[in-house]
């Protein structure tokens, strides 16, 4: 089992929805200071429920939705929410369908040799 792709949308530094490809053999994340590189890693800790923010460099969950204004603590008209989802490849079957039922709760799973797992924050007048 292996990531086969990260979408951040609204996450951090990544305003846009950013499709990530990751490869089976070998994948590297490279660019300058300040590009997003450790947000990406940040994202893919969110959607996999890493419970502390503090793991991803975060005060609060809403502290990871992208903030154009983030600079005076101000939305500047930016997206309210953000979202995660990573793609697992599940080819090689080391989840069978009767664990993917259980984590998922339901049994309209699908077809489990591809497995997306998502996880969104959003701002509201109780969290904000």
């Amino acid at each position: 089992m292996h990531i086969t792709e990260v979408v951040l949308d609204g996450f951090k530094s990544f305003g846009r929805t950013t499709r990530i490809p990751f490869y089976e053999d070998f994948t590297v994340v490279t660019g300058p200071n300040g590009s997003g590189k450790s947000n990406i890693i940040d994202g893919v800790l969110f959607a996999l429920g890493l419970a502390r923010t503090r793991g991803i460099r975060a005060q609060k969950l809403t502290d990871l939705i992208y903030n154009p204004g983030h600079d005076d603590g101000e939305a500047a008209g930016g997206p309210s929410e953000a979202s995660v989802t990573v793609v697992l490849s599940n080819e090689d079957g080391t989840l069978d369908r009767s664990q993917v039922v259980s984590a998922a709760g339901t049994e309209n799973v699908g077809d489990v040799s591809e497995i997306t797992i998502k996880r969104r924050v959003k701002e509201t007048e109780d969290n904000y």
